[in-house]
């Protein structure tokens, strides 16, 4: 079935001056602040798999493949956690291709919700979704929207295990209602409680700040403590 994300572009009071800005984008700024949006997701997917109690050889295996990774991620050092991660939390046989199986149902549901409140910060940023940092597949256009969803995916995994997926068989209507629930849980952010909608918001208003005064630094952290410690 095909999916359609109607997104209301063109809201943004300067949308032309800043679709500019995005496309003068420096590659090795792009390159940087990939390096850093990755690793916040890499970060989180350690933690995860440490708060579900995995073997000290996985979490190890996963910093050391951390630790490897070059500018921008050129030797798909995020591919290759990402295989330890799900085979660490699901099992050595798991792969992300069998739809039927529950928790690729759900991961593939709850993504799918996060890919769009993730759209609809970017555009209401005036930015072009299309137009991404590390994702430049010419068929998406969400390339951006892909980037700058990666380091909540972790935050997404972990309400599913924790929510979703204990005693459940079938992805019913009810847990579709419990995954969308994910956007409105409660974070902190900047010491301060907010929700996951919100903070997705100042995380792409982080980001255009990032990216336009040329400081990596100036992008939000998206920590999974700072979920776990107050999730409902």
């Amino acid at each position: 079935m095909p999916r359609t994300m109607i997104l209301d572009y063109g809201g943004y009071h300067h949308c032309a001056k800043r679709v500019r800005e995005q496309l003068a984008w420096e590659e090795t700024l792009q390159l940087e602040i990939w390096g850093e949006i990755v690793s916040q997701k890499i970060g989180n997917q350690i933690r995860f798999v440490m708060l579900e109690n995995a073997p000290n050889d996985r979490v190890e295996k996963m910093l050391k493949l951390a630790d490897e990774m070059e500018l921008g991620d050129k030797n798909n050092r995020e591919g290759m956690i990402a295989k330890v991660y799900f085979n660490t939390l699901y099992g050595m046989e798991f792969t992300r291709d069998d739809e039927d199986y529950l928790v690729n149902a759900a991961m593939n549901y709850g993504y799918a919700i996060l890919r769009a409140a993730v759209a609809r910060a970017v555009v209401g940023q005036g930015l072009l979704p299309l137009y991404g940092v590390f994702h430049k597949n010419e068929y998406n256009a969400f390339n951006l929207v892909d980037d700058l969803m990666e380091p909540f995916r972790p935050l997404m995994d972990c309400w599913l295990n924790k929510n979703v997926l204990v005693g459940q068989e079938y992805l019913t209507y009810e847990l579709r209602l419990k995954i969308i629930s994910f956007l409105t849980q409660p974070i902190r952010s900047n010491g301060k409680i907010s929700d996951i909608n919100k903070v997705i918001d100042r995380y792409v208003i982080s980001f255009v700040s990032a990216m336009n005064n040329k400081d990596i630094g100036l992008l939000d952290v998206i920590d999974l403590q700072d979920f776990v410690e107050v999730m409902e």
